[in-house]
């Protein structure tokens, strides 16, 4: 295979990397909970169908959002995983030392950076450890491992008169919030196993989503709002962090100075 060094390569490169972010924003898992998850890792849309919070029991519900979580997770890991490795083969392949095939990927979107570190930390060995963030009154409680899956999640009676839309706002915050401390970990073992300035290289372009301890001391001090969501009518939520505001999910793919707040841990 000729070396990776043509413009016409590059953009070969970067337009399946385009089309990787295209076919994950169409992962979507869940019936009356569905996820959407980023090419990235971070949750993108959550939504509860209107009906959701009368039908099901809190377990029964408690069980529907990580099932959701976690198939949405899975589906877009695995097209990430198959097309990651591929780019890289091209890549190794393309002749010369390893620094001459790498030069292209490096002028490739940031998003190559973000497939590669989510792939690092989804084969962590931190997995075994459980982050879990919960609302200020403790009504509603997630949890996730250490590659930033959903392990369970915890409903009290409160909770379900918030309604769909409120309810799947909060779900968002939380999973949002225990996403930064779990990549907020996986940096600290990346730095202890490979040193500060080269994690600091591979984490150049994703600042916000694997945050430094002062970003993420940032982000907990902006904190919360304190009240639990009033009851109301359950309506059918698409929540989204493009929307965020005080006390809503953030934007992940954007500068750590976005950020929103974080709350307690459950």
């Amino acid at each position: 295979m000729s070396r990776l060094d043509g413009a016409g390569e590059v953009a070969d490169l970067r337009a399946r990397l385009a089309a990787l972010i295209d076919a994950c924003d169409m992962v979507q898992a869940g019936g009356p909970v569905a996820a959407r998850f980023r090419a990235d890792g971070t949750l993108g849309r959550l939504s509860i169908e209107d009906g959701a919070l009368e039908r099901y029991t809190s377990r029964a519900l408690e069980r529907l959002i990580v099932e959701a979580l976690r198939t949405a997770r899975t589906r877009v890991h695995r097209l990430v995983q198959a097309q990651a490795i591929e780019l890289f083969t091209r890549c190794a392949e393309g002749g010369g030392p390893v620094a001459d095939a790498s030069a292209p990927w490096e002028r490739l979107e940031a998003s190559a950076n973000h497939v590669f570190a989510w792939l690092a930390a989804t084969g962590s060995d931190g997995q075994a450890r459980i982050y879990a963030e919960s609302s200020r009154d403790g009504a509603l409680a997630l949890a996730l491992d250490g590659s930033g899956a959903a392990q369970w999640c915890r409903l009290r009676p409160q909770a379900l008169g918030w309604g769909a839309t409120a309810l799947a706002d909060q779900i968002g915050c939380l999973y949002t919030r225990a996403l930064l401390r779990v990549r907020h970990a996986e940096r600290r073992r990346i730095e202890k196993r490979f040193g500060p300035e080269l994690a600091a290289e591979i984490f150049a372009a994703a600042p916000a989503a694997y945050p430094e301890k002062q970003a993420l001391k940032q982000y907990r001090r902006q904190g919360l709002t304190g009240r639990s969501p009033r009851p109301a009518p359950a309506k059918r939520s698409r929540w989204s962090p493009d929307s965020a505001g005080p006390g809503r999910p953030i934007d992940l793919t954007q500068s750590s100075g976005t950020s929103g707040g974080v709350g307690s841990t459950g």
